[in-house]
């Protein structure tokens, strides 16, 4: 690369999570997975009540392993993300993004990110799955594609994480806003 166009590669963005919403937390897959199987327990409660004391049992502990695993869950705070380009933003064509997930908890999570690209780089915004171990960092890469010149504004970053544990899910926001210019087709000039 050279050095004009390393001057005309956008400067990274970095930023601290923070929660989505007043409640940005949720229940992940082995939660639901959990209760359905408690449900089966009301089938041989329709010859003995007894079996729904079991039932309600096996519900409480499903509650109390989603909060646990909510518990152990890095709050939104102790993730940062960072977006970082690859090379300059030129028309038509490709350039890599890469978004780093660093993880100050000190729970491993896996991180499930939506990138808010604009249509004039790419026509589906990405999703990308990072897994971060606890006090350590991971990244994750997408392709922007230019379709137009001009300055373009990239918005924030939107988390979903959990645990291995899958029965707890945080929701968090990295506010990533930044505006980039798009040059023109630089190896045709």
């Amino acid at each position: 690369m050279s050095s004009t166009q390393t001057t005309l590669v956008p400067e990274p963005v970095k930023a601290a999570a923070r929660q989505t919403k007043k409640l940005g937390y949720g229940f992940g897959r082995r939660f639901f997975l959990l209760i359905a199987v408690g449900v089966l327990w009301s089938v041989p409660a329709f010859w003995n009540v007894r079996y729904l004391w079991l039932m309600a049992a096996w519900d409480v502990c499903a509650v109390a392993a989603w909060l646990a695993d909510l518990a152990r869950l890095p709050r939104p705070g102790q993730l940062m993300v960072e977006r970082t380009w690859g090379g300059a933003p030129s028309l038509s064509n490709n350039v890599e993004v890469t978004l780093t997930v660093e993880n100050l908890g000190r729970t491993a999570v896996e991180c499930r990110l939506l990138d808010d690209v604009p249509r004039a780089l790419r026509r589906q915004p990405p999703w990308l799955m990072i897994k971060a171990p606890a006090r350590d960092s991971s990244a994750a890469t997408y392709t922007a594609r230019p379709l137009e010149r001009g300055d373009v504004k990239l918005g924030a970053a939107y988390l979903r994480y959990q645990s291995a544990a899958r029965f707890a899910e945080r929701w968090a926001r990295a506010d990533l806003a930044q505006t980039i210019r798009v040059f023109p087709d630089l190896e045709d000039a």
